[in-house]
């Protein structure tokens, strides 16, 4: 029993740290991979996609416009005083009257109806309970375009927040994009930085046997051990680098900073022809911003339409069913119907829609304006992504080559000191020369893969 128990409480606390070590793997992030996880997570996408959410809601109710309302409405009232109606009305009645005979004598009786006097009569004009049930129609027949302007202006708007949203995308993607790259690069830098460092620790030993051997003065073993000294802070600032640019990363991405990553990708150099006047078109055609922008200049139009139509007649047509009590001054139940036909002709409004028209029309001349000023502005970006492209692929074609005559010189200048040909200084500066070139060519992979990710933001392109 009691080994069960110990076999029990072992395997529990492997499982327990086989799952804690599970836990603590990095994840495997790829470029592909950072996009997706940022278009799940990043705010500004998020609520983007609220904000299409919300116009689509206004289309909704814009197109309610076109349509009838109904309503059901239900009452019941009960009176304090019933309202009633009084009247006086003659009394009559049979009064005796004498019979004359020819000699004037009275020769008897007689009766006849005659008014004998007043009485007051009441009627009641309604009950102290009154109940009603009404369903009422109202279907508008002519507004002078508002529910139509109304509708399209709407449309417009979700087309413009849809545009909005494909904006926002880009510009998280994007930034993904460059920070991914920044890490590539801050991690091609460190290795640069330690093959430096590893340089000029191999040459601060040779520095020091040739000194012992006589063919090397006190001053360039100095040298050479200051030359790797200098090195020791560069590289930990190029791993500070790397650590920075990895948490950058994580924020464009939406992850915790204490989320452990692992950066899979390489700096490549895929060439590619840009055309600049197809770039151009093509971003006349996609870019959001620009195709938001005559979405809102078209909800401009709409808007102005709509405030001109503020002094114009409407029609509407109104049906309305009752079941009530009492009916016809009677304590029962009953049914009737009406139907109306409405016409509202504003006459004077204080001016109001003149108010309104000039804020439409300077709000559809603003709209046009920044349309323009977003033509020119599109343009200039697309040229400068252009011409940044260009001039990193000219800056990889030559620091290729600069690399191949820096590693050349590098190996005689090796070779030389070694013996003893070649003063410290001299070779101190032909490694410095091929460090550069390193890092000048890992500069240029960078710059032309951040250039065309923001040729294709500002060409419009989707992820």
């Amino acid at each position: 029993m009691n080994q069960f128990l110990l076999c029990f409480t072992i395997l529990s606390l492997v499982a327990s740290l086989g799952g804690s070590l599970e836990a603590q793997q990095p994840m495997a992030l790829t470029l592909d991979r950072a996009i997706d996880m940022c278009l799940s997570r990043n705010w500004e996408v998020k609520a983007g996609l609220h904000k299409v959410a919300e116009a689509e809601g206004g289309v909704i109710s814009a197109r309610a416009g076109f349509m009838p309302t109904l309503n059901l409405r239900g009452s019941y009232t009960r009176l304090s005083e019933i309202p009633s109606l009084d009247m006086e009305t003659p009394i009559l009645g049979m009064q005796q009257v004498p019979v004359f005979g020819p000699m004037g004598d009275t020769i008897g009786y007689t009766y006849t109806l005659d008014f004998v006097g007043m009485e007051k009569l009441g009627f009641d004009m309604g009950e102290e309970d009154n109940y009603l049930a009404s369903v009422g129609v109202t279907q508008p027949i002519f507004t002078w375009g508002r529910t139509l302007n109304g509708y399209w202006l709407a449309k417009h708007n979700l087309n413009a927040s849809r545009e909005d949203y494909r904006k926002k995308k880009q510009n998280a993607v994007f930034s993904v994009i460059t920070s991914f790259y920044s890490v590539l690069v801050g991690r091609e830098f460190l290795k640069l930085t330690e093959e430096s460092y590893a340089q000029v620790a191999r040459h601060a030993e040779s520095a020091a046997r040739l000194y012992r051997e006589g063919k090397a003065s006190r001053l360039d073993l100095m040298r050479a051990n200051v030359a790797r000294d200098n090195m020791k802070p560069q590289l930990l600032k190029a791993r500070n680098s790397v650590e920075l640019a990895i948490d950058g990363l994580k924020l464009a991405i939406g992850l915790d900073a204490v989320k452990q990553v692992e950066i899979k990708g390489e700096l490549l150099y895929e060439p590619a022809e840009y055309n600049f006047e197809e770039n151009l078109s093509a971003a006349t055609i996609y870019r959001p911003d620009l195709l938001a922008a005559k979405e809102r200049k078209k909800m401009a139009s709409k808007a102005f339409a709509i405030a001109q139509a503020g002094n114009k007649p409407t029609i509407v047509a109104r049906a309305n069913y009752d079941y009530k009590k009492p009916y016809n001054f009677k304590n029962d139940w009953g049914t009737d119907w009406s139907a109306t036909v409405a016409l509202s002709f504003p006459i004077f409004s204080g001016f109001s829609t003149m108010g309104e028209s000039r804020r439409a029309k300077a709000q559809l001349e603003q709209a046009e304006v920044a349309e323009g000023g977003l033509k020119a502005l599109v343009e200039l970006e697309v040229k400068s992504a252009y011409l940044a492209l260009k001039e990193a692929e000219e800056s990889i074609k030559s620091q290729k080559k600069n690399i191949e005559e820096a590693e050349e010189a590098y190996r005689i200048a090796e070779e030389q000191f070694e013996n003893g040909l070649l003063s410290n200084i001299e070779y101190l500066d032909t490694q410095l020369a091929l460090s550069q070139a390193k890092a000048n060519y890992v500069k240029a992979l960078g710059e032309f893969n951040i250039a065309r990710a923001a040729l294709d933001r500002a060409v419009g392109k989707d992820y």
